[in-house]
């Protein structure tokens, strides 16, 4: 376990990172696009070999890899993981993050799955409010990089916020586009139903029924 002591400044590179990942947060409600958006700038800005968004499944009661990078990211997206096992387990259940430079109990099944070796870790919680969605993590620093720091920790922690959002927001938007008996459509498609002013009635009554102050479900205008 790593205790934060301090909290570095984020340099220029990293903050135009955050703010691009931002960017990218209000510009599609796709989950997928902005998890593996915050993968990708995480990977490259913590000199990572593969990175990971681990996701609480209720129905099944364990935890299934949503997006991943590197050389064992399809192998992993079939993965499971159970509460409590493994570093990814831990941090789910005791909502606490962790830098790992020299893994010793590591949950080696997946490993052994994927055909990959963890050397090295940062991983960090997915919280909203008293929920905790699942985890973010980063494997393997680049060696000539050093090890994981304070500074890495901050970095995911950012992310993981961008990734929490964009759940959320996911969520709530197939949530209300259900409700109101519609199959989501990707806003990025452009793609429009004929809607009669009945289903447009019942589409607006269920994003203000459904949608928290904090998603960021845009309003959508029906064609006739």
């Amino acid at each position: 376990m790593h205790d934060v002591i301090s909290q570095p400044p984020l340099d220029q590179q990293k903050l135009r990172a955050l703010l691009e990942a931002a960017e990218r947060l209000t510009s599609t409600l796709s989950r997928d696009d902005v998890l593996n958006h915050i993968l990708a700038i995480g990977g490259e800005l913590t000199a990572s070999e593969a990175g990971s968004v681990i996701l609480y499944d209720p129905d099944q009661n364990n935890l299934y890899f949503a997006a991943a990078t590197g050389p064992s990211a399809e192998q992993v997206r079939a993965l499971r993981v159970p509460i409590g096992k493994g570093k990814a387990g831990m941090v789910f259940e005791t909502g606490e993050p962790l830098i790992e430079n020299a893994l010793t109990d590591h949950y080696k099944a997946v490993d052994q799955k994927a055909h990959f070796t963890t050397h090295s870790m940062i991983c960090v919680p997915l919280v909203f409010a008293t929920k905790t969605y699942g985890v973010l993590q980063f494997v393997n620093k680049h060696p000539d990089q050093g090890p994981y720091d304070d500074a890495d920790l901050q970095l995911t922690l950012r992310l993981a916020n961008f990734a929490t959002i964009a759940i959320r927001n996911a969520d709530c938007s197939s949530g209300c586009w259900r409700a109101a008996g519609f199959t989501p459509i990707p806003r990025s498609a452009r793609i429009w139903s004929r809607w009669s002013p009945a289903q447009a009635r019942g589409c607006a009554w269920s994003m203000q029924r459904c949608c928290s102050p904090t998603c960021a479900v845009s309003p959508i205008s029906a064609r006739k």
